[in-house]
């Protein structure tokens, strides 16, 4: 459909313009960029302190516990784990995987008892695995408690954020911030968008009839004004993915 200077893509992409710029004034800068924090600060977090506060919940009594009840599940499995020695030849793989494991999990557990030193091979397997169990699920606790502490953390800022935010100022303030920083957000995804849909015409990927939608939409072969065409041909974010591949 064609609105003289406009095309219906043209037309909701004006549409989804004023709905980012209204979402992001009801929004605000300041609550995007907490749960934005929020996400990323805990990921992060969990992911580097995770093992230093594995290492701390080890000589607790829930490290104690958990290591108690893996080796209880152990020799449950597989009663002569306690007897098997590294140093047979098959012993790991075979007591490993008689385990009833995720694949995943027993091949993780096989690369790390095969990498143990010298030390390790005439000690019994239920010793070697044990330690590599418990750690892994004290990593996986550790990792949860840091993540939803931080929640928690963050959880409140955002309560301290809209508190503030009830101050008109502020609130116009951080609303027109908001507007902006959801409409780079948006301007930013339309160029990847874009860039995407340049490959699948120049690749003749799309089927016929969506290629020549596309081709006619954004008045390619003509000389037509279209506002997604000034997008689809000024695109910079495109332009530096080019330089890199």
């Amino acid at each position: 459909m064609d609105f003289i200077f406009f095309g219906t893509l043209d037309i909701l992409l004006i549409l989804l313009a004023f709905l980012i710029l209204f979402i992001g004034y009801k929004t605000g800068i300041l609550l995007s960029l907490v749960k934005i924090a929020s996400n990323l600060f805990g990921f992060l977090a969990a992911v580097f302190f995770a093992q230093p506060l594995a290492n701390v919940l080890r000589d607790l009594n829930i490290g104690i516990r958990i290591r108690d009840r893996v080796e209880a599940y152990l020799i449950s499995k597989s009663p002569e784990i306690s007897e098997a020695i590294i140093g047979e030849s098959g012993v790991v793989t075979e007591h490993i995987e008689n385990l009833g494991f995720p694949q995943f999990l027993a091949n993780f557990l096989i690369r790390r008892v095969d990498s143990l030193g010298p030390e390790a091979v005439e000690a019994s397997l239920l010793r070697n695995v044990s330690p590599i169990l418990t750690n892994f699920l004290l990593i996986v606790i550790a990792f949860l408690l840091i993540f939803i502490g931080s929640k928690i953390i963050f959880f409140f800022l955002k309560i301290i954020v809209i508190y503030f935010r009830e101050v008109p100022l502020i609130r116009i303030t951080d609303g027109i911030a908001g507007a902006l920083f959801f409409s780079g957000i948006g301007v930013f995804v339309l160029f990847i968008a874009l860039f995407i849909l340049d490959l699948l015409l120049a690749n003749n990927i799309l089927p016929a009839n969506i290629h020549q939608f596309f081709i006619i939409e954004l008045q390619l072969e003509t000389e037509q004004f279209r506002l997604t065409k000034f997008f689809f041909e000024n695109n910079f974010v495109g332009a530096i993915i080019h330089i890199f591949i």
